[in-house]
């Protein structure tokens, strides 16, 4: 087949088509490949910028729901500090409601009140340090 080329290029007077081309053209299909090498490029760097905004986001997101988690735990153990709080203060006033039914109770009883002092004081030890 290269003889048949040959011999109809000698015939015809025919060029290859790259014989065509001038050093101008050439030049100009290079910066045409160029071109489209640099636009493929971009177009990779477009890709990888918006998945790192997207990754961004998403870290963004499950950050702001961890804050919200924590500040949530925070106001649910605090609630729960302030509950304990008011129930040990409902029994400290219960036992002291019981104390001061017992102390009238033995005063009724003839008891001096010097010695219910003692026996049943108002404040205990605990309470009369802090």
């Amino acid at each position: 087949m290269a003889n048949f080329t040959k011999r109809t290029q000698k015939v015809t007077g025919a060029v290859p088509a790259m014989a065509v081309m001038t050093d101008g053209s050439l030049k100009q299909a290079q910066l045409d490949q160029n071109h489209d090498i640099h636009l493929a490029d971009l177009s990779v760097r477009k890709l990888e910028l918006s998945l790192r905004e997207k990754e961004f986001a998403s870290r963004e997101k499950r950050m702001d729901s961890e804050e919200r988690l924590a500040a949530a735990r925070v106001g649910e153990a605090n609630a729960q500090a302030k509950k304990l709080q008011e129930e040990a203060e409902h029994w400290r006033q219960q036992r002291n409601i019981m104390l001061l039914r017992q102390r009238k109770k033995i005063l009724e009883e003839g008891v001096s009140q010097e010695e219910i002092d003692l026996l049943l004081p108002l404040l205990s030890q605990l309470e009369q340090v802090c």
